[in-house]
């Protein structure tokens, strides 16, 4: 952890605490959510790296990626995350796991078809490592990537009856919501017993 990171992160023992059992239940074999929500510049995406950090020395594989403001490509935060990994196991370009071009606009035009690969490219690294996904900034995020992340988290739920999956997916949402699909989204996962909120208030 950088030097930085550590000093930033004074007084967020609670949040570590609460992201270290969530590794641990993960890591089990069983899908956790965590989302992070507070005001701009609480700390948010450093209690989120801190996380995924203490992840990746576990090791597991990170994946990271984050909405935009004012750049609402489709899928920009779930090719982003899914950039780093490939089949093979190495670096691929941000359109390689979904088949986007540089504009997130897609040769491959079926809907269906991308969400198939992106579950692929999930399960694939699932198969081998535990993962850590984190989408910061889901306030910016645009509604097709709402829609493929709940898609991918149920899916993983679902398959977790099957298999062991081993994933922690960590969102960070800026509050207040005023987004309705946002808000709606961060609503419904929620409801899930495996999803963790917690508030980030001043230190």
């Amino acid at each position: 952890m950088l030097r930085g990171q550590a000093e930033t992160l004074v007084g967020r023992a609670r949040e570590r605490e609460v992201g270290r059992q969530l590794l641990d239940a993960a890591f089990a074999g069983t899908p956790q959510v965590l989302i992070l929500q507070g005001e701009m510049g609480i700390g948010k995406s450093r209690v989120a790296r801190s996380i995924s950090e203490a992840g990746r020395h576990r090791g597991a594989v990170v994946l990271w990626g984050a909405g935009q403001e004012d750049l609402s490509l489709p899928y920009l935060p779930i090719t982003t995350a899914l950039a780093t990994i490939a089949p093979d196991g190495g670096l691929t370009s941000l359109s390689g796991p979904l088949g986007l071009d540089e504009t997130g606009g897609g040769a491959e035009e079926d809907p269906a078809h991308l969400w198939r690969r992106a579950e692929q490219a999930l399960l694939d690294v699932l198969g081998d490592k535990p993962v850590v996904l984190v989408i910061d900034d889901l306030q910016w995020a645009d509604p097709a990537s709402q829609s493929l992340l709940l898609h991918l988290l149920v899916l993983l739920d679902h398959a977790s009856a099957a298999r062991r999956i081993r994933v922690l997916t960590v969102l960070t949402v800026r509050t207040p919501v005023d987004d309705e699909r946002v808000a709606r989204t961060v609503a419904r996962l929620e409801r899930e017993p495996s999803t963790i909120t917690l508030t980030l208030e001043g230190l």
